[in-house]
């Protein structure tokens, strides 16, 4: 029901947008694209995830509010369920763009890892926390810039996904400056443990896949399986080719008209790789025909992404795409093999969650707290007085599926004795929450 709701609120936005533009001579393509989407998110499996990579063009340095806007229609179009994204300058703009983008009129649907602050070009990580759980974030470093890994769950998959932002330029130079990031991002790839699922996205800044870096990630090597592959396989001298026109993403504007890289499209610099049990595996599936760069038709070609006509997406979109950034986004859609229940029609927990009463209560100096988990989740274990104040925070940390018991030694955060009174118990994990009534008694 959720997901059906939210995709008819996508359709009705369509409406809305072809009504406040303008766009009645060219409603059926508006009205199409957005349906496509609607239709695919209505009728796709509940453990259906959207990918997604973008680079933000140097986010917030540049432009910031003029941009905010267009990123928002981008982001309402495309409905990525995990976005990465690149060229985030500062922590200030990772919390501008959740905040004013992602979660605008939608509070608390995104969230975000912490922010690693390298330098001025930084990536980052956004997720719909009711359909994927982050658990940790780690940074491999390389001579340029930092290799983001972020480690997920889709249910009970666990799957990485790194995001990355190669050297740029077409110098010999340039090319080795590549080859060096991809080798130290394959020596961490080569260690995983057997059978691990990892995705790579970002910005290559390759120009052929006969590059010796793109060869490096994707060549097999014997005693590992750190190997990754492009799900659509179109392998070649992607610069200014004309058979590689649709998956170009480089660049969105033919014009310079005061910051990012112009030409038009040419270049396909953003991508997704994947390792090999996505493609063969039940537990991880790339649904076919959905990798897509955004916005490209493959008929702008040296040309910008809001040269009119535009196939693939509405006007006010490719107007958006030309503005925001000097790339365009990237996505495709996996299925994962299984998820976590959640009673959505009711926010009620499944069967198997429960928070139990604590023992023995009333207590006077610790009392024993239990409750069973039937999924993987990030637990929020905590207490609060009747005012609402948070009296004690259990650490909030990623927990498999089992029965679980915490002793409460009676003490505030701060190390305090808390007078004697009620307070409440709760646990939380996602939509699902309880909570139990506590006796201190001094």
């Amino acid at each position: 029901m959720t997901k059906m709701l939210r995709s008819l609120n996508l359709f009705a936005f369509a409406f809305r947008q072809v009504k406040s533009e303008n766009l009645m001579k060219k409603s059926w393509l508006s009205v199409s694209f957005f349906f496509f989407f609607a239709v695919r998110a209505i009728f796709a499996q509940p453990d259906t995830l959207r990918i997604a990579t973008y680079n933000l063009l140097f986010f917030p340095e540049k432009l910031a509010n003029e941009r905010i806007p267009e990123y928002r229609r981008v982001m309402r179009a495309m409905d990525p369920d995990i976005l990465i994204v690149q060229e985030l300058s500062s922590g200030a703009g990772l919390q501008m763009f959740l905040k004013d983008v992602l979660n605008a009129g939608q509070p608390d649907t995104y969230r975000a890892a912490p922010y690693n602050d390298y330098d001025f070009n930084d990536n980052g990580l956004f997720y719909k926390h009711d359909k994927v759980i982050f658990t940790k974030a780690n940074h491999i470093q390389t001579d340029l810039r930092d290799i983001s890994e972020y480690i997920l769950y889709a249910g009970n998959v666990r799957f990485l996904l790194y995001s990355l932002h190669l050297k740029a330029g077409y110098y010999e130079t340039n090319i080795a400056r590549r080859l060096k990031e991809c080798t130290t991002l394959r020596k961490r790839l080569n260690a995983l443990p057997a059978n691990t699922y990892f995705m790579t996205a970002g910005d290559y800044n390759m120009y052929s896949s006969s590059e010796p870096g793109f060869i490096k990630l994707t060549e097999k090597e014997q005693g590992n399986n750190g190997d990754l592959h492009d799900p659509i396989n179109q392998l070649g001298p992607w610069h200014e080719s004309r058979p590689f026109a649709a998956i170009h993403t480089q660049s969105t504007r033919r014009e310079a008209f005061g910051y990012g890289s112009t030409g038009g499209l040419d270049d396909r610099f953003d991508f997704i790789l994947v390792s090999a049990n996505v493609l063969t595996d039940d537990g991880v599936k790339i649904l076919p025909d959905t990798y897509t760069a955004f916005g490209n038709d493959g008929n702008h070609l040296n040309n910008s992404i809001n040269r009119m006509p535009n196939q693939a997406v509405p006007d006010s979109i490719a107007q958006s795409l030309y503005l925001a950034s000097d790339h365009l986004p990237v996505f495709a859609d996996f299925v994962f093999g299984t998820t976590v229940s959640v009673a959505e029609e009711n926010n009620a927990p499944p069967a198997a969650f429960g928070l139990m009463q604590n023992y023995p209560n009333p207590f006077n100096s610790e009392t024993e707290i239990a409750f069973s988990l039937p999924a993987p989740a990030v637990v929020h274990l905590s207490i609060f007085d009747l005012a609402g104040r948070l009296i004690k925070q259990f650490s909030a940390e990623y927990t498999v599926p089992g029965n679980y018991t915490y002793i409460w030694n009676g003490k505030n955060d701060a190390g305090a004795n808390p007078a004697s009174g009620i307070y409440i118990l709760t646990l939380q994990t996602g939509r699902c929450r309880q909570s139990r009534k506590m006796l201190l008694v001094r």
